[in-house]
């Protein structure tokens, strides 16, 4: 890590808050996000500089980055709301490094690179110590590199399909947390009592002073005594450090982590599987709609508007893998019986609305009051339907968590028979496929 990152924070020329139009901008309204790695990295690159503030004035003055895709983490405040404040926490940073808090990466990180720099200074019995808080730092640093360049591409996507976004930075949060609590276990693992033993065999082990925090300074010249007091901090550290409970914030936090076998699998290769989109995911994060290819595939396709070839290269980019796409959209959707209902319980506690699946359970919807949603659930109420979306586990009071399905596309079964019977009568191979495919869709919603 360089002087200029967040644990070596540059001191830029002091800001002022100027003031700024009393402006407020809701998250559904422009794809609001906070980074999970650094709240106040807007544009994350990995530091924190005047620039992030200006992405935020610049959003709030309405000359922000394209409007159509997240671009930009605004929400330095995490309250779903764009404001001044969201500057101000940017500003207040840059001034006041020393009232922010770093992270217990950041501690080891600048003690890693300390002991890098002065590798061959250090005595060849604690070079083993040395390269293990190294070789930690690196791994650490390799996980966060794969997530930062993973919130790189969400910076890119559609803020079209909101319920997919949630999940997908979700999915990148979690990592993170999961990844710091594995880094943390391993680090705990080390053996400072034996080291310090060796670097003052009359020290006694049971006697601590009194924690001070992490003050090393990276700017002294080596000596065996700095490396004690590296020791000495990092010891400090761990008996000071807590792990954060994410398992009540994150369902499926803890099957996360108790899936990771270090044994078989380096963690950097966990996390990027885990975290990548798989095709379908990728297809709905840049802006693609079950619903609307279904009216692409009907209205312009069958009646000669658009060129089949251009559709399917234009859709799916690469046509040899068009029919796995489609296979893929097939598998995420849900089928069964819609309900719909415009109210809310007491507590806005539940939709009101759900679907019937063909196990007979019953699975809560939320439509975000679409207007094109709510048209076709009414008109659908009551029928068999297939649901393309994503679920989330919502905290409420009287009901302390519930899985609702975030709606994305709603169809009905006719709507899907009636493309398949229209794309039956073309000769292209791929529009062939496709229709039997629909066909044995409309079958699944029909069974359901």
């Amino acid at each position: 890590m360089t002087l200029n990152q967040k644990s070596r924070r540059r001191r830029y020329k002091t800001l002022r808050y100027e003031h700024l139009e009393n402006r407020l901008l809701l998250a559904a309204d422009i794809g609001l996000y906070q980074n999970p790695l650094d709240s106040v990295d807007v544009n994350n690159d990995a530091l924190t500089s005047p620039v992030d503030a200006l992405h935020i004035i610049n959003k709030l003055n309405g000359t922000g980055l394209d409007s159509l895709k997240i671009s930009a983490f605004y929400d330095t405040s995490g309250d779903g709301i764009l404001a001044p404040g969201d500057a101000l926490a940017v500003i207040n940073d840059l001034n006041y490094p020393e009232l922010s808090d770093d992270r217990f990466s950041d501690k080891i990180e600048i003690a890693a690179d300390y002991l890098e720099t002065n590798h061959d200074l250090i005595d060849q019995q604690l070079i083993t110590f040395s390269e293990q808080i190294i070789g930690l730092n690196e791994k650490f640093q390799t996980v966060e590199d794969t997530i930062r360049a993973q919130l790189d591409l969400f910076l890119q996507f559609s803020i079209e399909n909101t319920p997919a976004l949630n999940t997908q930075l979700e999915k990148l949060e979690v990592a993170y947390h999961a990844s710091e609590e594995f880094y943390y276990q391993e680090f705990a693992d080390f053996d400072f009592g034996a080291v310090q033993q060796h670097l003052d065999p009359d020290s006694d082990p049971s006697v601590q002073e009194a924690d001070s925090g992490f003050e090393f300074d990276p700017s002294v010249e080596y000596s065996e005594e700095v490396f004690e007091e590296i020791v000495e901090e990092l010891d400090e550290l761990d008996d000071e450090y807590e792990i954060p409970d994410y398992s009540g914030e994150y369902d499926g936090y803890d099957s996360y982590i108790d899936t990771y076998d270090p044994n078989t699998t380096e963690l950097n290769d966990y996390v990027l599987e885990q975290v990548t989109p798989d095709d379908y995911e990728q297809w709905v994060l840049d802006g693609g709609d079950f619903g609307d290819m279904l009216d692409d595939l009907d209205e312009d396709v069958f009646v000669g508007d658009v060129d089949i070839d251009d559709y399917v290269t234009d859709t799916f980019g690469d046509p040899a893998v068009a029919v796995n796409y489609m296979q893929s959209l097939i598998d995420h959707g849900f089928v069964g019986e819609l309900f719909y209902a415009d109210l809310s319980a007491i507590g806005g506690e539940t939709t009101g609305s759900g679907i019937e699946l063909s196990d007979g359970s019953m699975l809560e919807i939320e439509l975000h009051n679409d207007p094109l949603l709510v048209s076709l659930a009414e008109e659908l109420d009551g029928q068999k339907v297939l649901i393309d979306g994503h679920i989330t586990t919502v905290t409420a009071i009287e009901i302390p968590e519930r899985s609702v399905l975030n709606v994305v596309a709603l169809v009905g079964e006719q709507t899907i028979r009636d493309v398949s019977a229209s794309l039956t009568t073309m000769s292209d191979p791929f529009m062939t496929q496709t229709a039997l495919m629909l066909n044995e869709l409309a079958d699944r919603v029909r069974d359901a």
